[in-house]
């Protein structure tokens, strides 16, 4: 049985020599090379991320190197594809064929590295269905990008919006259940999984603007009294820190598949509230709040059940009142209602179909479901900052020197223009969405496979191509 535990992923989004780029993993392909070839495994471990030797002792990272040595030296390194946030390259030994999948952080250390038999990928050999008539460059650029989305056989169905000197243009690819001859529609419904976040930031920013709380108030403040532990060095976990995911809470929470009715195939649904009180009185941060980014699912979820105290709402309402409803987004909800299951597309992981999530008290990190429209309608409303809540929502609130965020969005300079995105990604689907701010361009990739990278990657090649 599958297991589809993995929530919400974040690859980084290259627009720019900023993030990493094909001479940075080239340089330490032939670093690795040259000291596998010459048996210095130890020249290797110490071009691993501080990260990343914490986790594997030097003794277990060598012996693991030299236990491979019968399958004699690396003769050719070829670049197969970017899967799961590594970059994945058929390596040829004198003895044999491995996969070498390897991943490097921007300072060109080694934060992943791992090998694996190769398996020549089956190909694609029939077309996939799509209206694109691939007769203006931006036709050909798109079909280009989703064509190498869907080399993969397992991906099934995708839908693509460019907006771009006023005008929207729509792309529909595959299907939206396997086998069905149906394509994608810009009226079916897609997990949008972690956009859902820049949903909740704009929620917090109007929460700010109607002085229901403030960024830098305490969480505790609106908390339990047991939650009293959310401080380190001195240090409490600010509202803010919750959106820009500097609170030092983890990705996830320890317990959330060992908790009463925990179900694989729909993970989250069972985590109520109270779970997560239980879970903040005892969990010890893993930073000091506000000075390092760790993606968080969980902070965002906390935030979320925060809004809902404080506006006595739920957050399905919450995003109906200040969000939906004013730009119109009418096939936009946590819940699909029945009239618009016909529309839902079926997700698929691994080529098998998945089950749609239901996130429950974990929503504001992923669970909204929506369509190309309204997508459009919203990346729409984002560019124009069409709300003092969107504006305030793409203001700064935390910058390292690599990685800066606002209320939720992700935001990058590039080539003297800022880069402002999401993506995200459930059991079953996967997205992205991003614009550039002056150059007033913007993209939304949907998507009902769980391929992760591949709308950043269809997404970000658009981007580059407008950016011209």
């Amino acid at each position: 049985m599958k297991k589809y535990i993995s929530l919400f992923l974040v690859l980084v989004t290259v627009l720019s020599a900023k993030a990493q780029d094909t001479t940075t993993y080239k340089t330490v392909l032939e670093k690795i090379t040259t000291g596998f070839n010459s048996g210095d495994y130890t020249g290797i471990y110490n071009l691993l991320s501080a990260e990343f030797k914490a986790q594997v002792p030097q003794q277990s990272f060598t012996g693991f190197l030299g236990s491979q040595a019968a399958l004699g030296k690396i003769t050719a390194t070829d670049y197969i594809e970017s899967k799961d946030g590594f970059r994945v390259y058929k390596t040829t030994f004198e003895n044999g064929v491995m996969s070498l999948l390897l991943a490097c952080n921007d300072k060109a250390e080694i934060s992943g590295l791992a090998l694996r038999p190769y398996v020549a990928k089956a190909m694609r050999t029939t077309p996939v269905a799509t209206d694109n008539k691939k007769t203006t460059p931006l036709d050909k650029e798109v079909d280009k990008a989703v064509t190498e989305f869907f080399d993969d056989l397992n991906n099934v169905g995708a839908v693509v919006a460019v907006v771009k000197d006023g005008a929207t243009f729509y792309y529909h690819y595959g299907e939206t259940k396997k086998n069905s001859g149906t394509m994608p529609a810009n009226t079916t419904i897609f997990e949008i999984g972690s956009i859902s976040k820049t949903f909740t930031g704009i929620l917090l920013a109007q929460a700010v603007l109607d002085k229901k709380l403030s960024l830098d108030d305490d969480i505790r403040k609106y908390l339990p009294a047991e939650c009293k532990g959310l401080e380190l060095d001195g240090k409490p976990v600010l509202i803010k820190h919750l959106a820009n995911h500097t609170s030092g809470l983890p990705r996830l929470t320890d317990d959330y598949t060992t908790t009463a009715d925990y179900n694989e195939q729909d993970p989250y649904k069972h985590y109520t509230a109270a779970m997560y009180y239980n879970y903040l009185a005892r969990v010890k941060l893993e930073s000091v709040p506000g000075t390092k980014q760790e993606y968080s699912n969980t902070g965002v979820a906390v935030l979320g059940i925060i809004l809902e105290k404080i506006y006595g709402k739920s957050y399905e309402q919450l995003l109906a009142t200040y969000i939906t409803n004013p730009l119109k987004m009418n096939s936009t909800f946590v819940t699909v209602p029945a009239k618009h299951e016909t529309n839902f597309a079926s997700g698929y992981a691994d080529g098998d179909e998945a089950p749609h999530w239901n996130l429950a008290q974990t929503s504001a990190a992923g669970g909204i479901r929506s369509n190309i429209t309204d997508m459009v309608l919203y990346l729409k409303a984002n560019m124009a900052e069409a709300t003092p809540a969107m504006a305030l929502s793409h203001k700064e609130t935390f910058n390292d020197g690599s990685d800066a965020i606002g209320l939720g969005w992700f935001l990058y300079p590039v080539k003297g223009d800022s880069l402002i995105w999401h993506n995200g990604g459930t059991g079953g689907f996967t997205s992205y969405t991003g614009y550039l701010k002056d150059k007033k361009v913007g993209v939304v990739v949907l998507t009902n496979s769980s391929s992760q990278g591949g709308p950043d990657r269809i997404g970000t090649a658009i981007l580059r191509h407008l950016q011209q």
